[in-house]
């Protein structure tokens, strides 16, 4: 799903993809989870998400839980707060109600943001911006 920018050779597996875990659609959790490698949601997750590599929420998915991740793309409804260590991705049919705090961020058009974002620009530096309620055009003209 995400490019992995390492540099480094990945070893050679007999399974031609990563393996992938899921919540599908009609699931829920409550708590808090902690997730390796890939992982899907599609369905109701209310607490913490704690994930080590990507995680795709799905069209499907209500997430009323806080994030902290490396790379994120959303394409279902979230409320809580999202931090990512690499890119978060909203797709056209993500709607989010939160802060997001990552280095890299994509809104595609039709994606809906409330709340504040901050991007890091290096370690020490960061730079805010307050979204009340936007599409993608709105957020490209706040930045």
């Amino acid at each position: 799903m995400f490019a992995k920018a390492t540099g480094q050779k990945q070893k050679k597996s007999n399974m031609n993809t990563r393996p992938i875990s899921m919540l599908a659609e009609g699931c829920s959790f409550k708590g808090k989870m902690f997730l390796r490698g890939e992982v899907r949601l599609g369905g109701h997750v209310e607490g913490t998400i704690v994930a080590d590599d990507d995680l795709i929420v799905e069209e499907s998915a209500t997430i009323n839980a806080d994030i902290n991740g490396v790379n994120i793309q959303v394409s279902g409804q979230i409320n809580g707060n999202i931090k990512t260590q690499g890119i978060l991705i909203l797709t056209p049919t993500a709607r989010m109600t939160g802060n997001i705090h990552t280095p890299h961020l994509v809104i595609e058009d039709g994606a809906v943001l409330h709340g504040n974002v901050s991007i890091e620009e290096d370690n020490t530096k960061s730079k805010e911006t307050n979204i009340e309620e936007s599409s993608s055009e709105e957020t490209r003209a706040a930045s």
